[in-house]
């Protein structure tokens, strides 16, 4: 009897899911189809093939190529599209109402970071959350970013100096090389200590003795956005077959909890730390003091900041290295400003900023050919109109940011690295340039990252030329951020001026 029963059971969902999946199709039905759909899985096998190389970002990319700015497809009993359109990107992504963020994210970052404000659903929670931390990136934190990237850069720039001199003493075919993603990891991380925490970590100075700390939380990194990006893709019955189930994700998240508690303690410590109504107080202070959160969300949030705040402004910070030294007209238009602005001091301050005009649009430039974050993901809860398709309620949106920054009619030559498009009036239109999202979900920290990105890039730029040690297969990885995560060899070359 309960064989029968059990059999019944298994007829009626699928005879429901078959319903359902007609009657969604049948309200998308204009909107193109991507082919390689499967019956229940729908285009999940498609999708994973891309995922096991560190391509997911390329699935995307690859059905906007196929079916034009928007398309449907379907994993498992999640309707899905994918728009390349600005003009839609920008209707999506202003419109919080009608496409806010849904809890697929909470749902895959179970047991890592719950709460933490990227992730977060567009509810109340949410926006308490982003009220108490947007002060924390105000103009007295812009300022102290540069400062402390300005310290971090010269703590670089020493160490550079020593294995350049070692290879010049070597002699013979000895080389000062070093990798730049590495280096630039530690260096975000270091920032982001002084900027958020108010806390030193040291890793830059670290990389002289080889320490490993800073590598196994790079490792944990990896092990977290391993999981969150299989966790997107499978029910979570799934999760512990794919190996990222909570025990699976122990070993990665103890080093990013370790290093949390860590500054938690120190600042517990303090005599002086700040209320959460100060100007001057920072990310953390603000977290501690406010008394609406719980020590589950301080933890979550302080992991989740940890994972945006130094992983995508080092992503940024290695590509525009490689594009530089690819382009050796950009490397010498950067180091012409860098003379005129900073002279032979190199002391950088908030107030140069606005005059790093061509760092800017290089930084931009850099942005728009390798976005950090190459997809968002927004829920349609409300019949709407994109792209002059009807888009039913319950659709989830996928908004292809890489295919946005490389569309002809916004950008000439797309795939072209050309700084100089930024330097003439409105070089973008709405809707096209979007690395740090828009609407209320835009990211709270951009303003933070831009000016620590171009203080280290004038830095370094201002002492060294680089290039890229031949052999390397310069492979942008998708894991959560979009980077060249297998690394970055580039060979040193002091500047003589």
């Amino acid at each position: 009897m309960a064989i029968v029963e059990l059999c019944g059971l298994l007829v009626a969902t699928g005879l429901t899911f078959v319903i359902f999946d007609y009657l969604f199709n049948h309200k998308n039905a204009t909107i193109p189809f991507a082919s390689g759909h499967i019956p229940v899985l729908g285009h999940l096998a498609n999708v994973r093939k891309y995922v096991e190389q560190g391509k997911a970002h390329q699935f995307f990319i690859d059905l906007n190529k196929k079916y034009g700015p928007i398309v449907r497809f379907r994993f498992l009993s999640e309707h899905s599209i994918v728009i390349s359109d600005p003009t839609a990107a920008k209707v999506v992504l202003s419109d919080s109402t009608s496409f806010p963020r849904g809890n697929k994210g909470h749902v895959v970052a179970e047991g890592m970071f719950y709460n933490g404000l990227f992730i977060m659903p567009t509810d109340e929670v949410w926006k308490m959350h982003r009220k108490l931390l947007q002060p924390g990136f105000g103009p007295t934190h812009l300022r102290h970013a540069v400062t402390a990237a300005s310290a971090v850069g010269d703590e670089l720039l020493q160490l550079w100096d020593t294995i350049y001199d070692n290879a010049q003493k070597a002699g013979g075919e000895a080389r000062a090389i070093i990798n730049a993603h590495l280096y630039m990891s530690c260096a975000t991380l270091d920032v982001l200590g002084q900027v958020a925490f108010s806390y030193t970590f040291g890793h830059v100075r670290s990389l002289k003795s080889h320490d490993v700390e800073a590598q196994a939380l790079f490792r944990a990194y990896e092990v977290i956005n391993h999981a969150l990006t299989r966790r997107a893709l499978l029910p979570r019955i799934l999760w512990n077959l794919a190996k990222v189930g909570p025990n699976d994700i122990k070993s990665g998240t103890a080093a990013v909890l370790d290093a949390v508690n860590a500054i938690v303690d120190s600042r517990k410590k303090r005599s002086d730390a700040f209320q959460a109504s100060d100007t001057s107080a920072d990310f953390l202070d603000r977290l501690l003091s406010s008394g609406k959160l719980s020590d589950q969300d301080i933890l979550d949030e302080l992991v989740a900041f940890f994972i945006a705040g130094f992983e995508t402004t080092s992503n940024t910070l290695t590509t525009a290295m490689m594009c530089l030294a690819q382009h050796p007209d950009a490397m010498k238009m950067i180091q012409e400003e860098v003379d005129s602005v900073l002279g032979s001091s190199l002391d950088v301050n908030s107030d140069d900023m606005s005059r790093l005009v061509v760092t800017d649009a290089i930084v931009k430039e850099t942005l728009r050919l390798y976005p950090t974050i190459p997809v968002l993901r927004r829920s349609c809860v409300k019949e709407s109109t994109l792209v002059s398709h009807k888009v039913a309620r319950g659709t989830v949106v996928y908004i292809n940011i890489n295919s946005i920054h490389h569309d002809p009619q916004s950008y000439p030559d797309p795939q072209s690295f050309q700084p100089s498009r930024w330097l003439k009036a409105d070089p973008a239109p709405p809707g096209s340039f979007i690395p740090f999202g828009l609407g209320v979900h835009n990211c709270i920290g951009q303003k933070m990252a831009l000016n620590e990105t171009k203080t280290l890039l004038v830095k370094l730029a201002a002492r060294y030329t680089w290039k890229i040690v031949p052999g390397q297969a310069l492979r942008i990885v998708y894991s959560v951020t979009a980077g060249l995560k297998d690394g970055l060899f580039l060979e040193l070359e002091k500047r003589s001026v």
